[in-house]
């Protein structure tokens, strides 16, 4: 893959991740999309909104799409990255269980190196 591609890809991937984030951050929380803290594990002062993961991702998404060559590893990252977006959203609503969470981790990492 040509370098200078790729550094293009890396960088438009930063800074849509840097102007997506906040806008993600003002869309939980204006929706009430938040995580509250409960005074036993979620210990942080005031809540925190979800959906930074989903910024990310789409910035993710657009730099693998600058690629433009599809190849195994091409696929593995996209599969990878799409099993850690959606651990990581189910996750954030309650619905795992620590376990289940590094399992759906190991995974997105053996599918990685597989390819």
């Amino acid at each position: 893959m040509n370098a200078v591609i790729l550094s293009l890809a890396f960088a438009l991937a930063l800074l849509l991740g840097l102007y997506f984030t906040p806008i993600a951050r003002q869309a939980a929380l204006r929706f009430g999309i938040v995580d509250h803290p409960d005074g036993h594990l979620k210990l942080h002062g005031e809540p925190v909104p979800y959906l930074g993961g989903i910024a990310v991702f789409v910035a993710y998404l657009v730099g693998l799409g600058m690629v433009r060559t599809f190849s195994s590893l091409l696929l593995g990252l996209l599969l990878a990255g799409t099993l850690t977006l959606l651990v990581g959203l189910i996750d954030d609503f309650g619905v795992l269980t620590p376990f289940a969470k590094l399992i759906g981790q190991a995974v997105a990492i053996f599918v990685l190196l597989r390819s």
